[in-house]
């Protein structure tokens, strides 16, 4: 009888373990931090939803961690200070700013500048090259401008004669170097962006160095400058997943005072895909428990996100609602069929136990 009695307490433990410990006296209510990687990921909607409805059960408060995406400052100031110094002769301080530029834009390769304004980094910076006395830093500038922008031309009546003639030998220089194809391998929907235009495919470039872009859903965006040397350039960028907050960042998250649990929920994007992770901390001993799915585009997610926190925060399933009994008069029919037996039992002693006068035949089941 003890064990019995002990049975039901023990079912609810599991349920009532997260509750118990959320309403300790000092611990405050548990917080739930949602995140997903800045932008705008197609799964983030009805990842967040679900999440949202799947900690209400355990009372937390929910908190969301996505932050958008920081923008890289424009270079396009920088090069209108420049072409400034350039047209009021300040040669010198034309050239400081814009090898300063030149360093920006090849960090984020090429940054917010369209093709025609990289190549006016180094087209300006050639012009400047040739009033210093310096040609042989002035023809590479001016041969590297043609190829970023190999249509451009120069208005004589803005340029001195020395630049025009200059810059029209750059011209014919790219003409008869080779064509070549860079290859940029990105996610499917990643922006790729050749020397500042959009590359859906293999770009026709010339031989040399380019500026090129990924930004990727999920994903840190990547720059480089990239040489290309043959006829056709592969570069497989090596793209880096964003991550949730971690320790200190996830905690001041949570906010003050901190919670003695935290459950965090975040969107990833892994190379399979998009995948959920949940994970379940306990504060302050910073123990925790995490558990991971695969997003199908084809399922919805609020059912496996559901599934994914009830299992790692031991909530117990959904009860679906008890059949209706298609007879409801069975306990009446049960009743009747005791009084059937008791009956046919009074019957059966009665005749059983026959009178003679020798004593009873058959026994006795008469009742007493």
């Amino acid at each position: 009888m003890a064990l019995k009695a002990l049975l039901p307490a023990a079912l609810l433990l599991p349920v009532l373990a997260p509750a118990v410990a959320a309403a300790g006296p000092d611990a405050p209510a548990a917080v739930a931090v949602y995140w997903q990687p800045p932008g705008s990921p197609a799964p983030g909607p009805s990842a967040r939803a679900a999440f949202a409805e799947a900690v209400r059960p355990l009372g937390a408060r929910l908190v969301d961690a996505t932050t958008p995406p920081a923008a890289a400052p424009s270079l396009l100031p920088a090069l209108e200070a420049a072409r400034a110094d350039y047209n009021r002769f300040a040669f010198a301080e034309s050239i400081d700013k814009l090898d300063q530029l030149q360093r920006s834009a090849d960090a984020q390769g090429g940054g917010d500048l369209d093709g025609r304004q990289l190549s006016e980094i180094f087209f300006y910076r050639g012009l400047c090259q040739l009033e210093a006395g310096r040609n042989e830093a002035a023809w590479d500038d001016l041969v590297r401008a043609a190829r970023l922008d190999p249509t451009r031309l120069i208005d004589p009546a803005r340029f001195p004669p020395r630049a025009v003639t200059a810059y029209a030998r750059a011209v014919g220089e790219v003409a008869r170097l080779p064509r070549a194809e860079l290859v940029v391998e990105a996610p499917a929907g990643a922006l790729v962006r050749v020397d500042g235009t959009l590359a859906s495919g293999p770009a026709a470039v010339t031989l040399g160095q380019h500026f090129v872009t990924v930004v990727a859903d999920g994903y840190e965006p990547w720059a480089a400058v990239q040489l290309v040397g043959g006829a056709r350039e592969r570069v497989v960028p090596p793209l880096r997943p964003y991550r949730p907050p971690e320790g200190d960042r996830l905690l001041a998250q949570a906010g003050e005072p901190a919670p003695s649990r935290l459950l965090l929920g975040a969107l990833e994007r892994s190379g399979a895909g998009w995948r959920f992770v949940a994970r379940d901390i306990s504060l302050p001993d910073g123990k925790f428990l995490s558990e991971a799915v695969l997003l199908d585009a084809e399922v919805p997610a609020q059912p496996v996100i559901a599934a994914l926190v009830r299992r790692l925060t031991s909530q117990p399933a959904p009860t679906p609602p008890a059949p209706a009994p298609r007879w409801r008069h069975w306990p009446w029919a049960v009743g009747a069929a005791a009084l059937v037996v008791a009956a046919a039992a009074i019957t059966i002693g009665v005749v059983y136990g026959t009178a003679t006068t020798g004593g009873t035949v058959g026994g006795d089941l008469s009742l007493r």
